[in-house]
């Protein structure tokens, strides 16, 4: 059976592997610098571009620049491809630039050699360039004794160069839309595979980039099909398979690192098994790559918090007025581009309103690879006495990294109208006349019987007032009113000690929602997990302080545990870990397995702590 599969399987082989018919290969280099004459200590650019027509635009030999300091050097590789099916012919148009910024550091005239690129075994070679370096005690234009040039060298780049390593078999490379950013501000991550032949299944990614700094968005689907374009480096045509591309968002100023990924790749056509096996696997490591992040500008920055990106705010009221002592919901949506989810909004803070913990979702989307969506925060609002209360508009400070320019962007204040709502109702000082009730009509006098004084009843044959049960009668509507009172009362203070629960109960309904978060880590739902743990936390120090604290900020939680007798250790180690929770909702690597169970088990020491935590009383501080 192998014999007779054996020519199906080779003529399967020869038309995977035939080649398209490519056009006339071209290229041109070129060398030049913004001067040729410069003195000791002076900086200046030069440039190397190579243009190649039907090919990749391999790397060219360049000219040696020891005899300057290289202060830095940058590649850039804008491709086009143009694809003819009728014809069967391709046509790529490609260019790679070499840009290097030179410190002239000894006098004398330099010549630097023409770089050269070879394709297909065609050399090209570019023009020369002589550079004359002036400087006191050197005659400008002395001759200096020249460094002996490189050979040329055919052979494809080797090394790392553009975010790969080269093998002629396969090999990965990482790019990245820009090198330097701002925090906040999104960069593009794309990881390519370059294979040269076939593959016989799908590649698997064993490790990611690690992205420690960043916030990440992936900009890929979950369900998609890999694939593969083709480019040719250095005369070898190459299959290309995008394997991830993200949205990176730095989250700290300094040089960021996105870590090296590594990728097993099968290797070989499915028919190998005809011919004596499948090829063996090969693993492939990338190189990592490293962003600048430069801090925002200090011209004009506003004080605060800054949002990298556009923004608008919208704030509402689902009602504008209510009773005295019931909730409303204050929406705020925070709508725009960048790392929207990282906006962190306090609720407003009005003498005579509570407000609740914020609710917060969130909705990305990211239109043309540019991460956008809405941030939405939903306070419970509840007024504690009457009044009208005016709510101020929510501000947030921008930076527009296209303008470089600042804004601060704001929403409408909203008016809340609180009525009073005392219990029992209320008794007026003084009544109107047309407050009071209307006297009765004739009907109703003459169903009520004739109409007698206080005179004409004293003078009955038994007075009201001489009678056993008149005594009990009158005292009888005071008494009521009395227990009515004593029993409000009663299960009002019930209703406190019912929401002041014992400790016991506290934990109790702590370790539930700890079991809730544990569901949620085995689920791998990262953002429930953590507001779980949250959820959990501020219920135990609720109850051990018997007031809400969903409304402060969380230096002002600090404080007020340090306040109510708390270690200043505990109350920081308390305050960390709520901001933990809050920022490891939307950190990508918090959603570890590892990371989850390892903040589990923090919140539970954590909790065995405040629950062993007796508050100072109020009256005793």
């Amino acid at each position: 059976m192998r014999r007779a599969l054996s020519p199906f399987a080779a003529a399967c082989f020869v038309l995977a592997l035939a080649p398209v018919a490519v056009r006339a290969q071209s290229a041109n280099v070129t060398m030049s610098a913004d001067r040729t004459q410069v003195n000791i200590g002076d900086t200046f650019r030069l440039q190397v571009r190579v243009d190649v027509s039907n090919a990749q635009a391999p790397q060219p030999e360049l000219p040696d620049l020891s005899a300057f300091d290289v202060l830095s050097q940058q590649v850039s590789r804008p491709m086009q491809f143009s694809f003819g099916f009728g014809s069967q012919t391709q046509v790529v148009q490609s260019t790679a630039v070499y840009l290097f910024v030179l410190r002239a550091s000894q006098p004398g005239r330099f010549d630097l050699r023409a770089p050269r690129v070879t394709i297909e075994g065609r050399e090209y070679v570019g023009n020369a360039l002589t550079i004359v370096v002036g400087g006191a005690g050197s005659p400008q234009g002395q001759q200096q004794p020249q460094p002996q040039p490189q050979q040329p060298s055919s052979a494809p780049p080797t090394g790392t160069l553009d975010g790969a390593i080269y093998d002629d078999q396969a090999f990965l490379r990482t790019v990245v839309d820009r090198s330097e950013a701002r925090p906040g501000e999104q960069i593009t991550v794309t990881l390519y595979l370059y294979v040269r032949g076939a593959l016989r299944g799908s590649p698997t990614i064993t490790r990611e980039p690690t992205t420690d700094g960043f916030w990440v968005h992936d900009l890929l689907p979950p369900a998609r099909t890999l694939d593969a374009t083709t480019q040719v480096v250095g005369s070898v045509p190459f299959r290309v398979y995008v394997l991830r591309r993200f949205a990176a968002f730095p989250l700290r100023e300094g040089d960021l690192t996105i870590g090296a990924p590594t990728v097993t790749i099968p290797m070989g056509s499915v028919f190998d098994i005809f011919a004596g096996g499948p090829q063996p696997d090969v693993e492939r490591t990338g190189v990592p790559l490293t962003v600048s992040v430069r801090p925002l500008p200090d011209e004009g920055r506003p004080p605060g918090e800054v949002h990298v990106g556009q923004l608008g705010l919208e704030a509402s009221l689902d009602r504008t007025q209510v009773p005295t002592g019931d909730a409303v919901t204050l929406t705020l949506r925070a709508t725009g581009s960048g790392h929207v989810q990282a906006l962190r909004i306090e609720g407003p803070q009005l003498d005579g309103l509570r407000v609740l913990a914020p609710q917060t979702r969130d909705e990305i989307s990211a239109p043309g690879d540019l991460v956008a969506g809405t941030r939405t925060f939903e306070w419970l609002v509840v007024p504690e006495r009457e009044g009208t209360y005016t709510i101020p508009p929510f501000r947030v400070a921008t930076f527009d990294p296209a303008s470089g320019a600042y804004r601060v962007v704001e929403s409408a204040p909203i008016t809340l109208m609180a009525a009073g709502n005392p219990v029992g109702g209320s008794i007026p000082s003084a009544q109107s006349d047309e407050a009071r009730p209307a006297p009765p009509d004739a009907e109703h006098v003459a169903q009520l019987g004739p109409v007698r004084t206080r005179s004409e009843l004293a003078r009955g044959d038994t007075a009201l007032a001489d009678r056993a049960w008149y005594p009990w009668a009158v005292a009888a509507f005071p008494l009521a009113w009395l227990g009515l009172v004593i029993g409000i009362a009663a299960r009002r203070r019930a209703a406190a000690r019912g929401a002041q629960s014992s400790p016991q109960k506290v934990t109790k309904e702590a370790r539930k929602r700890l079991a809730v978060a544990e569901s949620h880590a085995a689920q791998g739902d990262a953002r429930a997990f953590y507001a779980a743990l949250t959820l959990a936390l501020r219920s135990v120090i609720e109850g051990r302080l018997g007031e809400s604290v969903g409304s402060v900020t969380h230096r002002q939680l600090e404080r007020r545990l340090v306040e109510r007798g708390m270690s200043d250790a505990l109350a920081k180690r308390v305050v960390e870990e709520l901001e933990a929770y809050e920022m490891a909702r939307f950190s990508a690597s918090a959603a570890e397995r590892d990371e989850m169970q390892s903040a589990l088990a923090r919140a539970r020491e954590l909790i065995g702590e405040l629950d062993r935590f007796v508050p100072t009383a109020e009256d005793e501080r």
